[in-house]
């Protein structure tokens, strides 16, 4: 993510009018961001130690879309473009959790607690935990 992102997306600011050249900053800052969520999603499975910054990226653009409904632009295609993407996300679920790891994702929720509509990041509860194995009675529980 680029700390180039101006400070004043916060969902509690007021609302205030941007310039042209402020509102061209958000835009091309949800350019490159929706970029790297989509090379994350294509990647998924190979994105190794950097996987859970996937997730962060799907939080960035919803900061960021919100944000900008409150303007009078058109943000269809980045809503369908989100949506495709999601939906990705979603069918590619169990190597998501595998990739980021069960734990990141608890560690997550009760680090960030994440409103209940950001789903990507309670994806980790639509996919089973993997049976236990022979000799999995020896192992540290998981709490």
């Amino acid at each position: 993510m680029n700390n180039d992102m101006p400070d004043n997306i916060e969902d509690d600011e007021e609302f205030d009018g941007l310039t042209d050249e402020e509102l061209q900053v958000h835009m091309s800052y949800l350019n490159e961001v929706m970029d790297d969520y989509e090379r994350f999603i294509n990647n998924i499975g190979k994105n190794g130690l950097t996987a859970k910054l996937m997730l962060n990226y799907r939080d960035e653009i919803q900061e960021i879309l919100s944000f900008l409904n409150n303007y009078e632009i058109d943000l269809s295609k980045y809503w369908t473009r989100l949506v495709r993407l999601d939906q990705i996300l979603r069918s590619r679920r169990t190597a998501v959790v595998k990739e980021v790891g069960r734990k990141n994702f608890i560690m997550e929720q009760i680090r960030k607690e994440p409103p209940k509509d950001h789903w990507w990041w309670y994806i980790d509860r639509s996919v089973p935990k993997d049976k236990p194995g022979f000799w999995n009675f020896l192992k540290k529980p998981e709490w």
